[in-house]
This record gives C-alpha cells, sequence and structure tokens, in this order.
C-alpha cells in the first residue's frame, strides 16, 4: 500500500551572522628575515661584490639605484651574484624592480614642519649636481671640516666655501680669492697667483706682529762631521713648504774641510816612477724646488805630494781648508716643496796601498728663510702696515694710550 508525506520547507529569506567565535592560539614565531642595507648606486660597488637575495642562510637582501635620466630606480637582487660589467636594467636574471617604485624628484611650494629633523639612509648631506658632476654641497663635514660649498665638486674646487668653524672662502682655493677668518678676526685678501695681498684685522697690532717676517728661520744641521758618501747620494738637512711666492735664501757658514793623502807603505823598491797619491774632498749644497735643483754651490779641499819609490817609508800628507760664509738664492713659488741637501764625495788616486781619506765640519748651523716677494697691506683697528719683508716696510699704529708711533725700513735700513 502506498503511502505518500507532505514535506514541508521553511525558507528565511533575511539571514543574519552569528556571535564570533572565540580567539584562537597565537601562530608560531616567524622566522627573521634578512635585512636591507641602505640605498646607494649599483655603480658605486666595487667589481667582485658579493649581492645578495636574502635567501635561506643570507642574512641580507640588496637594493640597489639606478640612474635613468634625472631619476632613480631602485633593483632589488633575486638571485646572489657576484658583480660584473652588466647593469641591473640590463640584467633580468639578478636583478627586479623593487614595488617601492621610482625616485622621482618632489617640489612643493610650501613646507610647513614642527622641529623637522631629516635623516638619509647613507650618509648626512645633501649634494646637488648633474650625474656625477657635485656643483654643491651641504651636510655634515666634507673632507677638511667644510659643510657647505658649491662651485666645485669638491672643496678644492669650489669657489664657495664654509665651513665647521665659520671660516670661508670666496674665489679659487689657491688663486685669486677673498677669506673670513672669524677665529682670527681677520678677512684676507689674495692676487691671482695666490699671494696674500690686504688683511683687514679687527685686532689691535704693534710693529713686532705687524711686519711679516718674510718667512720663518729654517734650522739647518750644524757643527758636525759630515760623512762622505757615494757621488749622487745627498744628506737633506732642510726641508719646507713656501707659503708664499718669493725667494728661499739659505745661509752656508763656514766649513772646514780636510784632505789626507795616506801613507802607501814601505818597500816600494829602490827605483821606480814617481808616486803621486792624491786626495779631493769635495762639497755640494743643494738647494731642491719641486724636486729639481734650482740652486747649488761647491767647495773643495785637496791634498796631494810625491813619492819616490825608494824603498824609504813615505809620509801623509794632510791639508785643511775654511771655507767663507755664503748664502744661495732659489726663486719659490707658493706651496713649492723645498729642501737643502748636502753631498760629500772623496776622489783619490795613487799607488798599491794607498787610501786617502777626508771629512767636512761645519762650523756653525745652517740656516734659511723664505723671503716673500710681494707687498702686503695689513689694516688694524690701531692703524696700517705696509710691508714687503722684514727689511721692506712701512707702519703707524697707535699705542693704547693713543700715541701715534710711525716706522719705516727700505732695503735694512731703519728711515725713520
Amino acid at each position: 500500500m502506498n503511502a505518500s508525506r507532505a514535506i514541508k520547507v521553511r525558507y528565511l529569506h533575511n539571514p543574519q551572522d552569528g556571535d564570533p567565535g572565540p580567539a584562537g592560539p597565537p601562530g608560531p614565531a616567524g622566522s627573521r628575515g634578512p635585512y636591507i642595507p641602505g640605498y646607494m648606486p649599483w655603480s658605486s660597488y666595487p667589481s667582485g661584490y658579493q649581492f645578495k637575495s636574502g635567501a635561506a642562510g643570507e642574512g641580507r637582501l640588496d637594493i640597489v639605484l639606478v640612474a635613468s635620466g634625472n631619476r632613480l630606480i631602485p633593483y632589488y637582487c633575486k638571485a646572489s651574484h657576484t658583480k660584473g660589467t652588466t647593469p641591473p636594467n640590463q640584467d633580468t636574471t639578478h636583478w627586479g624592480i623593487t614595488d617601492a617604485g621610482v625616485y622621482d624628484c618632489l617640489a612643493t611650494n610650501m613646507l610647513l614642519a614642527d622641529n623637522a629633523r631629516v635623516e638619509f639612509m647613507s650618509g648626512q648631506a645633501i649634494r646637488v649636481g648633474t650625474g656625477t658632476t657635485v656643483w654643491g654641497y651641504f651636510g655634515t663635514p666634507a673632507e677638511g671640516g667644510e659643510i657647505i660649498y658649491t662651485g666645485g665638486a669638491t672643496p678644492a674646487a669650489a669657489t664657495f666655501m664654509v665651513d665647521l668653524h665659520g671660516n670661508a672662502r670666496w674665489g679659487a682655493a689657491t688663486g685669486q680669492r677673498i677669506e673670513v677668518d672669524p677665529i682670527a678676526a681677520a678677512l684676507r685678501i689674495f692676487d691671482s697667483s695666490g699671494a696674500l695681498r690686504t688683511t683687514m684685522s679687527g685686532e689691535r697690532k704693534d710693529p713686532a706682529t705687524a711686519i711679516p717676517g718674510g718667512g720663518a728661520d729654517t734650522s739647518l744641521t750644524g757643527g758636525t762631521t759630515l760623512a762622505a758618501t757615494a757621488t749622487g747620494s745627498h744628506t737633506v738637512i732642510a726641508e719646507n713648504t713656501a707659503s708664499a711666492d718669493g725667494t728661499v735664501n739659505v745661509n752656508v757658514p763656514a766649513m772646514t774641510i780636510t784632505a789626507k793623502a795616506n801613507d802607501m807603505g814601505s818597500g816600494a823598491g829602490s827605483s821606480g816612477p814617481v808616486m803621486q797619491p792624491y786626495t779631493n774632498v769635495a762639497v755640494t749644497i743643494q738647494v731642491w724646488v719641486g724636486g729639481k735643483v734650482a740652486a747649488r754651490r761647491q767647495f773643495s779641499g785637496h791634498a796631494y805630494y810625491e813619492e819616490v819609490a825608494t824603498g824609504s817609508d813615505p809620509v801623509s800628507v794632510e791639508r785643511t781648508f775654511v771655507t767663507q760664509p755664503t748664502a744661495i738664492t732659489a726663486a719659490v713659488k707658493k706651496n713649492d716643496k723645498v729642501k737643502v741637501t748636502v753631498e760629500v764625495g772623496i776622489t783619490k788616486a795613487g799607488g798599491t796601498g794607498y787610501g786617502g781619506s777626508g771629512s767636512v765640519t761645519a762650523g756653525t748651523a745652517f740656516s734659511g728663510k723664505f723671503v716673500y716677494s710681494g707687498v702686503q697691506c695689513i689694516y688694524a683697528t690701531n692703524g696700517i702696515c705696509i710691508s714687503s719683508n722684514s727689511d721692506n716696510y712701512f707702519f703707524a699704529l697707535f699705542d693704547t694710550s693713543g700715541t701715534l708711533h710711525i716706522g719705516c725700513k727700505a732695503a735694512g735700513t731703519v728711515k725713520i
């Protein structure tokens, strides 16, 4: 017998979410990922550098910047490798473009910031330029302490510079320029050759400090015996650097040169030629400027006698010579490296067993001085000084009581 049933189905037309379930337990901590160094241009990395992709076991993921016109495009290393010659924008095997996008110039008419502090990823400085040429710099002190410079790719090439002490320069580093020195309270003006011409000083001066000394005395070796050396070798007795255009004057003191022709020994025989033992001692003083000999003086002394080979014991002859003091002068330019050398050489001749000797003794110390060739003006709070060197100058200075002091010297002679 067939029976039928009716099944009643109810549809809900407005379903609603139920209440949230309880929070699940925390998952396990993930492994630490690789760190990303500060972004640097790909071209700044040396050849052979090992780029890392941050793969398992690698603690670094490298991202580099590649210039494209006026923009810098970041690329990430997707396969570790050694740097070659192919840049990232031509190497899709090892590099990919990051999600960071392209670094473009940001320009705004107004920037409002409250106690803003800007820090860069690498190097705390702003450089302005085109390509690899830097035409401006502002930031942490550069190699010479400069915090601002412009007009050149380096502080030395810049035409304007300010360092962390407040010193400022307008013009070429070694040529025509104006310098402001707040520590010395002075403004200095240099000509096209780089020579100092004018100083405006905020300090009071007196004649002893206002007149340039023409360079500092340079003490050289003196009062000692100079050993003989092989020809061509030099003993450096002084080195210095010219601080301005002018001349270097080296005063050579009186020197005692001793030359000896030694005993040739006995038993020369009852007859034979006349033997002529001879010794010459030569002293050469040279002034080197920029690695080349600019001036030199040579002094010498000799000992000589004739000996007839008679079988009797010969004699030894010693001669002593005293040189006159003299001076050696050479022209120098600012920053020229200057050195003074002494070479002592012995020339000797004679028969078998002969051996000459010699020595040189400087009676007093050598001395040297740089003499500047340009006229310099000093404007101080209490007067004026016009000077070429310590032997040619004029000054008019007030002392602390208001009394005017005037003096001058010409060619070493005091005129007032």
